[in-house]
Protein backbone atom coordinates (compact mmCIF):
# COMPACT_ATOMS: atom_id res chain seq x y z
CA UNK A 1 0.00 0.00 0.00
CA UNK A 2 1.32 3.42 -1.07
CA UNK A 3 1.62 5.95 1.80
CA UNK A 4 2.90 9.67 1.71
CA UNK A 5 4.78 9.59 5.12
CA UNK A 6 7.94 9.40 5.26
CA UNK A 7 10.77 10.05 7.74
CA UNK A 8 14.92 10.46 8.14
CA UNK A 9 17.85 12.61 8.08
CA UNK A 10 18.44 14.37 5.41
CA UNK A 11 20.46 18.26 5.39
CA UNK A 12 18.97 21.29 4.86
CA UNK A 13 20.42 25.05 3.85
CA UNK A 14 19.90 27.76 6.47
CA UNK A 15 17.27 29.89 5.60
CA UNK A 16 17.48 29.64 2.04
CA UNK A 17 20.73 30.41 1.96
CA UNK A 18 23.29 29.00 0.02
CA UNK A 19 24.78 25.83 1.09
CA UNK A 20 28.30 27.07 2.12
CA UNK A 21 26.81 30.00 4.11
CA UNK A 22 25.62 27.09 5.98
CA UNK A 23 23.47 23.85 6.01
CA UNK A 24 22.15 21.61 8.82
CA UNK A 25 21.24 17.93 9.66
CA UNK A 26 18.28 17.62 10.43
CA UNK A 27 15.59 14.83 10.82
CA UNK A 28 12.88 15.46 8.08
CA UNK A 29 9.13 13.87 9.19
CA UNK A 30 6.96 14.33 6.03
CA UNK A 31 2.90 13.25 6.88
CA UNK A 32 0.99 14.19 3.59
CA UNK A 33 1.49 17.64 2.12
CA UNK A 34 3.06 19.07 5.68
CA UNK A 35 6.97 18.63 5.83
CA UNK A 36 8.20 19.28 9.42
CA UNK A 37 12.38 19.03 10.59
CA UNK A 38 14.04 18.57 14.04
CA UNK A 39 17.20 18.77 15.67
CA UNK A 40 17.32 14.88 16.03
CA UNK A 41 14.93 12.24 16.22
CA UNK A 42 13.21 12.86 19.64
CA UNK A 43 14.35 16.96 19.68
CA UNK A 44 12.83 20.38 18.94
CA UNK A 45 10.65 20.99 15.70
CA UNK A 46 13.05 23.43 14.45
CA UNK A 47 10.60 24.28 11.20
CA UNK A 48 8.76 23.05 8.72
CA UNK A 49 6.57 23.83 5.63
CA UNK A 50 3.44 22.63 3.77
CA UNK A 51 3.92 21.18 0.48
CA UNK A 52 1.18 22.72 -1.25
CA UNK A 53 3.33 26.15 -0.56
CA UNK A 54 5.83 24.48 -3.51
CA UNK A 55 5.74 26.46 -6.64
CA UNK A 56 8.62 23.44 -8.15
CA UNK A 57 11.13 20.89 -7.40
CA UNK A 58 14.44 20.25 -9.16
CA UNK A 59 17.33 18.62 -8.73
CA UNK A 60 20.36 20.80 -6.75
CA UNK A 61 21.64 23.33 -8.51
CA UNK A 62 24.32 24.13 -6.23
CA UNK A 63 27.85 22.84 -6.79
CA UNK A 64 28.21 21.69 -3.23
CA UNK A 65 25.22 19.46 -2.96
CA UNK A 66 26.21 16.19 -4.77
CA UNK A 67 22.95 14.73 -4.68
CA UNK A 68 19.80 16.76 -3.81
CA UNK A 69 16.77 18.88 -4.70
CA UNK A 70 15.87 22.86 -4.50
CA UNK A 71 12.45 23.64 -3.32
CA UNK A 72 11.28 26.80 -4.81
CA UNK A 73 8.43 28.36 -2.85
CA UNK A 74 6.14 30.50 -4.15
CA UNK A 75 6.90 33.53 -2.19
CA UNK A 76 10.14 33.13 -3.69
CA UNK A 77 12.34 31.63 -1.27
CA UNK A 78 13.96 28.48 -1.69
CA UNK A 79 15.56 25.20 0.97
CA UNK A 80 18.37 23.29 -0.67
CA UNK A 81 17.93 19.30 0.42
CA UNK A 82 20.82 17.01 0.28
CA UNK A 83 20.65 13.42 0.32
CA UNK A 84 23.97 13.09 1.39
CA UNK A 85 23.37 11.31 5.25
CA UNK A 86 20.95 9.25 4.03
CA UNK A 87 21.79 7.98 -0.02
CA UNK A 88 20.04 4.65 0.54
CA UNK A 89 16.34 6.97 0.81
CA UNK A 90 16.77 9.15 -1.83
CA UNK A 91 14.65 7.57 -4.32
CA UNK A 92 11.80 7.32 -1.42
CA UNK A 93 12.07 10.99 -0.83
CA UNK A 94 11.86 11.81 -4.32
CA UNK A 95 9.13 9.43 -5.43
CA UNK A 96 6.96 11.17 -1.98
CA UNK A 97 7.97 14.76 -2.47
CA UNK A 98 7.20 14.06 -6.57
CA UNK A 99 3.79 12.22 -6.03
CA UNK A 100 3.04 15.05 -3.36
CA UNK A 101 3.54 17.88 -5.99
CA UNK A 102 0.06 19.09 -7.64
CA UNK A 103 0.55 18.32 -10.65
CA UNK A 104 4.23 17.15 -13.23
CA UNK A 105 4.49 20.57 -14.46
CA UNK A 106 5.87 21.24 -11.16
CA UNK A 107 8.80 18.93 -11.30
CA UNK A 108 12.00 19.46 -13.46
CA UNK A 109 11.09 17.06 -16.28
CA UNK A 110 14.13 14.53 -14.45
CA UNK A 111 12.03 13.90 -11.79
CA UNK A 112 8.92 13.80 -13.70
CA UNK A 113 9.51 9.97 -13.82
CA UNK A 114 9.06 10.18 -9.91
CA UNK A 115 5.48 10.91 -9.64
CA UNK A 116 3.46 7.61 -9.00
CA UNK A 117 0.16 7.06 -9.14
CA UNK A 118 -0.58 4.86 -6.04
CA UNK A 119 0.64 7.72 -4.08
CA UNK A 120 -1.20 10.49 -5.52
CA UNK A 121 -3.99 8.23 -5.03
CA UNK A 122 -3.07 7.62 -1.53
CA UNK A 123 -2.06 10.93 -0.51
CA UNK A 124 -6.19 12.42 -2.15
CA UNK A 125 -7.53 9.38 0.11
CA UNK A 126 -5.80 9.93 3.20
CA UNK A 127 -4.69 13.67 3.38
CA UNK A 128 -7.05 15.60 0.94
CA UNK A 129 -8.38 17.17 3.72
CA UNK A 130 -5.53 17.71 5.61
CA UNK A 131 -4.96 21.85 6.66
CA UNK A 132 -2.34 23.76 5.35
CA UNK A 133 0.89 24.16 7.36
CA UNK A 134 0.95 27.64 8.40
CA UNK A 135 1.22 29.80 11.66
CA UNK A 136 -2.90 31.16 10.65
CA UNK A 137 -6.08 29.06 11.35
CA UNK A 138 -7.30 31.43 9.01
CA UNK A 139 -4.92 31.17 6.47
CA UNK A 140 -4.79 27.39 6.91
CA UNK A 141 -8.59 27.06 6.04
CA UNK A 142 -8.56 29.87 2.85
CA UNK A 143 -5.56 27.59 1.44
CA UNK A 144 -7.11 24.24 2.01
CA UNK A 145 -10.06 25.67 0.18
CA UNK A 146 -8.43 26.80 -2.93
CA UNK A 147 -6.33 23.56 -2.84
CA UNK A 148 -6.48 21.35 -5.62
CA UNK A 149 -6.48 18.30 -3.50
CA UNK A 150 -9.64 18.90 -1.50
CA UNK A 151 -11.63 15.53 -0.10
CA UNK A 152 -14.79 14.57 -2.04
CA UNK A 153 -17.81 15.85 0.28
CA UNK A 154 -15.35 18.76 2.14
CA UNK A 155 -16.99 21.50 3.28
CA UNK A 156 -16.67 24.81 1.13
CA UNK A 157 -16.46 28.40 1.96
CA UNK A 158 -18.10 30.70 -0.63
CA UNK A 159 -16.95 33.58 1.12
CA UNK A 160 -13.67 33.67 3.15
CA UNK A 161 -14.88 36.77 5.41
CA UNK A 162 -18.37 34.61 6.18
CA UNK A 163 -17.71 32.91 9.67
CA UNK A 164 -16.74 29.11 9.21
CA UNK A 165 -18.80 26.37 9.93
CA UNK A 166 -18.69 24.69 13.55
CA UNK A 167 -17.98 21.41 11.49
CA UNK A 168 -15.11 22.81 9.09
CA UNK A 169 -13.43 24.23 12.50
CA UNK A 170 -13.63 20.90 13.97
CA UNK A 171 -12.34 18.93 11.17
CA UNK A 172 -8.74 21.47 11.09
CA UNK A 173 -7.98 22.49 14.62
CA UNK A 174 -5.32 24.80 15.33
CA UNK A 175 -1.91 22.70 15.80
CA UNK A 176 -0.28 24.01 18.79
CA UNK A 177 3.46 22.31 17.17
CA UNK A 178 2.93 23.69 13.85
CA UNK A 179 5.54 26.16 12.91
CA UNK A 180 4.78 29.68 11.40
CA UNK A 181 5.48 28.44 7.68
CA UNK A 182 9.00 28.31 6.39
CA UNK A 183 10.89 28.52 9.64
CA UNK A 184 14.47 27.52 10.93
CA UNK A 185 16.78 27.81 13.48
Amino acid sequence: MATCVMEGYLRKSHKGQPWSKGNFKRFFRQEGNHVRYFVSETGKCAGGFDMRSLLFVRPSEEKEIKFGADFIFSDGSKMLISFEESPNEAEAWLTVWASTMASGSMLHPSLRSKRKAAYVSALARDFGSQCMYSCSWFQRQRVRLSSERIAPGAPEMVNPTQTLSVELAKSCPKESNLGKGLTDV
